[in-house]
C-alpha cells in the first residue's frame, strides 16, 4: 500500500506489461549485515509486484546496494528505487 501511495503521489504509472526492467536498490539502515542482502531485494520485488510492474519475472537487471546510516545521519532507515526501462513497438504486446 506505502508503494501504491507514493506512486500516486509522483504520479507514475506501472510499468507495462511484456516490458523489460532493471532495478537499482539502495537500502538504508542502522545495522548493515542483520539479513541476508538478497531477502532484501526478493521482499522489495514481491511487494512491487502487481503494484509497479505486472511480474518479476520482466526484470532483467538488479543493482542492490546496503548503507549504513547513525544517530547522527539526517537520513531514516529506508529503501529507494530506480526503476529503468524502456517503451517500444517490439516490447508492446497487449
Amino acid at each position: 500500500m506505502l508503494v501504491q501511495n507514493e506512486m500516486q503521489l509522483r504520479e507514475i504509472e506501472r510499468i507495462p506489461v511484456h516490458v523489460p526492467f532493471s532495478i537499482v536498490i539502495n537500502f538504508f539502515q542502522p545495522v548493515l549485515h542483520k539479513c541476508d542482502l538478497d531477502n532484501q531485494v526478493k521482499a522489495v520485488l514481491d511487494a512491487c509486484q502487481g503494484i509497479v510492474f505486472p511480474n518479476d519475472y520482466w526484470c532483467d537487471g538488479i543493482t542492490a546496494n546496503r548503507f549504513q546510516i547513525t544517530e547522527t545521519d539526517t537520513s531514516k532507515p529506508g529503501v529507494d528505487m530506480l526503476f529503468i526501462y524502456e517503451i517500444n513497438k517490439e516490447n508492446i504486446n497487449d
